[in-house]
């Protein structure tokens, strides 16, 4: 009886292990990106792949497999991708690409993003922007969003606190809500928006 006791404890002891192993397996298989993608490292990965030229292989190479491949509300299979299209990773973490290459890397919506040259984030002020990227060329206060270079858009149609920011000499772009920085975005040549 004892034996047969133990014989049951061994095979369901067993049986645990293959299940947590098999389990393990099918999170990594569902979400790889998961293993890859962590936020201590993700500034230093969004470094590598701050360059005009960058390709989604080097994308899927430093950040890994993206959550989703979405544009326009829709979600595509990795297989059959449009001309334009956005990785989307978790903590508001995008890369827009079209024809194979890079676009934009943005920071927005949800989650920590990332940090652009150690400075600026999601959340940062309007004020640290400025402090940081130098005055606009002009301010135009009130009026619909124009996306000229240079320019700050203030309180865009009127809403308070929503600007717009477009740095090309930089390489950067910022949108913001109540006067902080909402999504921050990193711009190659060659993108149209």
């Amino acid at each position: 009886m004892a034996s047969k006791q133990a014989k049951t404890a061994a095979v369901a002891v067993a049986a645990a292990i293959v299940a947590i192993g098999t389990t393990t397996a099918v999170v990594k298989t569902i979400h790889p990106s998961v293993a890859k993608f962590t936020m201590d490292d993700l500034d230093a990965k969004i470094a590598k792949l701050s360059h005009p030229g960058a390709t989604e292989k080097e994308v899927l190479q430093v950040l890994g497999e993206p959550a989703k491949y979405a544009w326009g509300g829709r979600v595509f299979d990795k297989h059959h991708l449009p001309q334009t299209y956005q990785l989307e990773y978790p903590q508001g973490v995008a890369v827009w690409i079209s024809a194979g290459l890079v676009r934009e890397l943005r920071s927005e919506g949800q989650g920590r993003g990332f940090i652009w040259q150690g400075k600026l984030r999601l959340g940062s002020s309007l004020d640290e922007v400025l402090a940081e990227l130098g005055p606009p060329s002009k301010t135009v206060v009130g009026k619909p969003l124009g996306f000229e270079a240079g320019v700050l858009y203030k309180d865009i149609e009127g809403r308070s606190g929503h600007c717009y920011y477009d740095r090309p000499d930089q390489n950067v772009r910022l949108f913001f809500a109540d006067n902080k920085v909402a999504a921050l975005y990193i711009t190659f040549e060659n993108g149209s928006r």
